[in-house]
């Protein structure tokens, strides 16, 4: 390990309760009484279909956890439970239409409350910003690959300005 990383390493988790506890006041405040680790979950099945131990396993939580939490998202209409079409005894749970739209004006709250913070940046420090929000992307988004094939692997933003 290199003074960089370490010096990375104590950057990143530095950082991270501040911009948790942003978020996570303005969900408070959204009025929608959404926890983080629901947002989480949310956005998660936003890409796909997911059962409730896969969840638990990505969350790194207990299922008597997650189930807690999807019973939650259940009551409020947010989330369903369907049968897999190709093993019907497994459950995945799927966003409804109107768990879609909490989640789109819950992400511009949390956005807008990042922009907020951002304000003040050089559009120069933005830039960099964005690319080393990309790099953390990269190397956290893919804990399974080895080193070398994270280098390579892009996040969806990075993805996009490449299209």
């Amino acid at each position: 390990m290199t003074s960089c990383q370490q010096d990375a390493a104590q950057e990143v988790l530095s950082i991270i309760p501040h911009v948790m506890r942003t978020v996570s006041a303005e969900l408070r405040r959204s009025g929608y009484a959404i926890m983080p680790g629901h947002y989480h979950v949310m956005t998660m099945l936003a890409r796909e279909r997911f059962s409730l131990s896969e969840i638990a396993e990505r969350q790194l939580v207990s299922l008597p956890t997650t189930s807690r939490s999807i019973s939650t998202l259940v009551e409020r209409g947010w989330v369903v439970r369907v049968r897999d079409p190709s093993d019907r005894r497994i459950l995945r749970l799927a966003l409804t239409d109107e768990g879609r739209a909490v989640l789109a004006a819950i992400h511009k709250v949390a956005a807008d409350a990042m922009i907020s913070q951002l304000d003040g940046l050089t559009d120069q420090d933005c830039e960099n910003l964005v690319r080393g929000l990309a790099i953390l992307h990269r190397v956290f988004s893919h804990p399974d690959l080895p080193p070398h094939e994270r280098r390579r692997a892009l996040s969806p933003y990075a993805r996009s300005i490449e299209e």
